[in-house]
């Protein structure tokens, strides 16, 4: 006896739209039968070639480079061939927002073209370079990092920014762009003032366009929009002067924020101690919990102390400087660094914990960057998110 081994179906919801057409967007649902190692374009060609000839999408090199075949996938752009299929998800299909509709998934790509041609990307040169010219792996390795964007318009389909204020924020594939020959150093053009007057200080630092970035994972907010802003603090073209009040209390004393109430650090011990405990932490409470919001700070000691975690209270600590580092203004963010890491070490804990996504995010990938640029050694407590670390 035979038996016969049912597919897998995989269910996809498809936008359909011909402006010349229909009055508006529509859905149409389809069964594709899973195969292994799918991906999303696959399933388009199915449909195509079995189902809906009138299906238009595009596609080029199968491979991750040409980024023709960038979608929408459950609200979310990505690349069509680099998307694997995952036979018990269910699969909405839409065009990339921010952009006008040419028919079902093909989007008219010109608004982001256009507004990359008025940023002039090639190199400008206003003077003749001595020959040969001297290039080093060092000093070309940013603006290599920003050079590898395949323009497929995800990060500016998926910007809040872009979405709410299109005229004023060019998008991060523009930052991305004037960055790249920005740090570049054959280049010769005013690209600060251009990324300034495109929006530079728009950007919310919300690293979306940094998830969807997909094969290149090309981090835009850090290397190209923050190293934007730090070159324009440089020449008094930034931050804000919004930024600058709270740039002004880090310096004159070592918080963002005012001290308005008792500061939670002046509330508990250095040391809170537990019978039997399984672990050891360093909780850093940051300037909100530490001058705003110190309910938080404690109920996280009784969280932990009931997990049996003996907990310490660094009382010297200062400001993360992650406010420092979103706005450019990275002169002030060394000193503090190096202060909170001289401290932690002499607690001798091996593990640090935070509440604050800003300031974990800020401790984890912008710490370890500026102690390698002041020659100082890395850190060597291991730093984990609450939640990460629960």
């Amino acid at each position: 006896m035979k038996f016969l081994i049912k597919k897998q179906i995989v269910k996809f919801r498809i936008c359909h739209y011909n402006p010349d057409l229909d009055d508006k967007p529509y859905f149409i649902d389809y069964d594709i039968p899973y195969t292994d190692r799918q991906v999303i374009m696959d399933a388009l060609h199915y449909i195509f070639q079995n189902i809906n000839s009138s299906l238009a999408y595009r596609w080029n090199c199968r491979s991750g480079q040409c980024g023709s075949c960038s979608i929408n996938i459950n609200s979310v752009p990505g690349l069509a061939c680099r998307i694997n299929v995952d036979p018990s998800k269910k699969y909405v299909l839409e065009p990339l927002y921010n952009f006008p509709v040419i028919r079902d998934l093909v989007v008219d790509l010109g608004i982001g073209f256009k507004r990359l041609a008025k940023l002039r990307p090639y190199l400008e040169r206003i003077s003749t370079p001595d020959r040969p010219e001297k290039l080093t792996r060092e000093s070309l390795s940013t603006a290599m990092d920003l050079h590898s964007c395949i323009q497929c318009f995800s990060c500016y389909a998926a910007c809040p920014v872009v979405s709410s204020t299109k005229q004023e924020f060019s998008g991060p594939i523009a930052m991305r762009e004037l960055a790249r020959f920005e740090f570049d150093p054959r280049d010769e053009g005013d690209r600060v003032q251009m990324a300034v007057s495109s929006g530079l200080y728009d950007c919310t630092s919300c690293e979306l366009c940094k998830e969807v970035c997909i094969p290149k994972h090309i981090d835009t907010r850090r290397k190209a929009i923050e190293g934007l802003r730090a070159r324009a603090v440089e020449r008094n073209m930034g931050p804000l002067e919004e930024h600058q009040s709270f740039i002004d209390k880090i310096k004159n004393t070592g918080y963002s924020i005012d001290v308005i109430t008792k500061p939670f650090t002046d509330q508990v011990p250095s040391i809170i101690d537990v019978e039997d405990p399984i672990d050891e932490v360093t909780f850093f409470p940051g300037c909100l919990i530490n001058l705003r919001l110190q309910h938080v700070g404690h109920n996280i000691i009784e969280v932990l102390r009931r997990n049996y975690i003996k907990l310490h209270i660094p009382k010297d600590f200062v400001c993360c400087t992650s406010v420092a580092f979103r706005t450019g203004s990275r002169n002030v963010t060394s000193d503090m660094i190096l202060k909170n890491t001289k401290y932690f070490e002499k607690l001798e804990v091996k593990k640090l914990i935070a509440l604050c996504p800003g300031c974990m995010s800020t401790i984890k990938q912008d710490w370890p960057v500026v102690l390698h640029e002041q020659g100082a050694q890395p850190y060597r407590f291991e730093p984990f998110d609450i939640n990460e670390y629960l």
